[in-house]
């Protein structure tokens, strides 16, 4: 089915001038401050039409269809992930049309909290109660409510306490374990320490505390270290941040997925910068199947830390103290003692719990599980409707 929704390079474009990110020049630089005033009320439209996303323009066509497949095939149960949350407005409105629906809503990314202030386009306080709107009515409306981790869990239902506990289900994100049956670690000659980075960096990754810390290393230590960061750098100021790092750090760019292994195989740690508290990288999951280990910087109070711990899959130092990550490069390297990943023994056994057959099998007793009861809705608030966001 062809959707309705707008080229990429369109909305692309769209989002930029959403988000502001017009180039400015030096000489425009006393404008600025009319200027901003300017793009404020030319931009707060688009925001406003690309909520709660860019691609919520195909939303009434896959209703369309989607209602004349459930009518033609009988179906009985509908899976919705997100993002994009826009696909909330087809599946609400197609469980309203058919209430026999068992109605699986599930969150990859948390939305309100983390998904909404860390990567929206639009976050002004529109944008919110719309996203707020939306995500009431797809809890309601749905027989299954499933989050990636405990916390982002935790999220929603402190917003929604009068919905029952057993709607809401953990089903993590994890590996392919086909993609690294032939994954082998490479010895190297050199007597470098090399660390890698794998996959975009951007905001919820930001790499300022690295830097920070990479700063403050003795340069005995910085001459041992190769910190390769293998992927696409979304800002520009990132990139001039790690630039400043060489010859340190390499930045090898965007890689193919075979290829970015290959160059896996033959690192001594991997590296992962997160910022956020109650979501998960998912390339903590494939780093984890590597089995290589894992230098983590996150917060304190982190579901990579507690994935970190549970499975033995590396270290970690607070992202918010460059002090604690300096040690925690030092000991990687070695300094004073054995290098860290002479103490690696990481737990296969709850490691092969992310593969994606092991979650299918969640999957399927979730939905096998199912009773179809439908709860009372008297006291709920009153649902929005799909013309409500069209």
């Amino acid at each position: 089915m062809l959707a309705p929704d707008l080229p990429f390079h369109f909305r692309k474009l769209l989002k930029n001038v959403a988000t502001e990110k017009e180039a400015h020049t030096t000489q425009d630089a006393s404008r600025s401050t009319n200027g901003r005033g300017w793009r404020k009320i030319v931009t707060t439209p688009i925001k406003n039409l690309l909520c709660p996303d860019p691609q919520r323009f195909w939303a009434p066509r896959a209703l369309a269809r989607a209602a004349q497949i459930v009518r033609e095939r009988n179906i009985d149960t509908v899976i919705v992930t997100a993002p994009p949350f826009s696909v909330f407005l087809t599946s609400n409105e197609l469980k309203r049309r058919f209430p026999h629906l068992t109605l699986v809503t599930d969150y990859r990314d948390e939305w309100l909290t983390y998904y909404f202030n860390t990567l929206s386009v639009n976050q002004n306080s529109y944008a919110r109660r719309r996203a707020a709107e939306i995500e009431r009515a797809s809890v309601q409306l749905s027989d299954h409510v499933v989050g990636v981790t405990s916390r982002a869990l935790d999220e929603m239902r402190l917003r929604y306490p009068a919905q029952r506990a057993s709607k809401f289900q953990l089903i993590p994100n994890g590996f392919d374990p086909d993609i690294f049956a032939c994954f082998e670690p490479r010895p190297r000659l050199d007597s470098k320490v090399v660390i890698s980075y794998t996959g975009t960096i951007y905001k919820p990754s930001q790499p300022g505390p690295l830097v920070e810390a990479l700063a403050s290393l003795a340069p005995e230590v910085r001459e041992r270290l190769d910190i390769r960061i293998i992927g696409h750098i979304e800002a520009a100021s990132d990139r001039r941040l790690l630039e400043s790092q060489r010859p340190t750090v390499t930045i090898e760019g965007f890689l193919p997925k075979n290829e970015a292994l290959s160059r896996v195989q033959e690192t001594d740690y991997l590296l992962l910068i997160w910022h956020d508290e109650i979501n998960i990288p998912g390339k903590l999951y494939e780093y984890l199947a590597t089995g290589k280990p894992i230098l983590a910087l996150a917060p304190a109070n982190s579901e990579v830390r507690n994935i970190l711990q549970h499975t033995r899959g590396g270290w970690w130092a607070d992202i918010h103290k460059p002090g604690d990550i300096s040690r925690l490069i030092e000991a990687a390297c070695g300094v004073g003692h054995a290098r860290l990943a002479s103490h690696f023994h990481p737990d296969s056994a709850q490691i092969r719990g992310f593969e994606w057959p092991s979650l299918a099998a969640q999957y399927a007793e979730l939905l096998h599980g199912s009773t179809h009861v439908k709860e009372s809705r008297e006291d709920a608030v009153p649902v929005p409707c799909l013309s409500d966001f069209l």
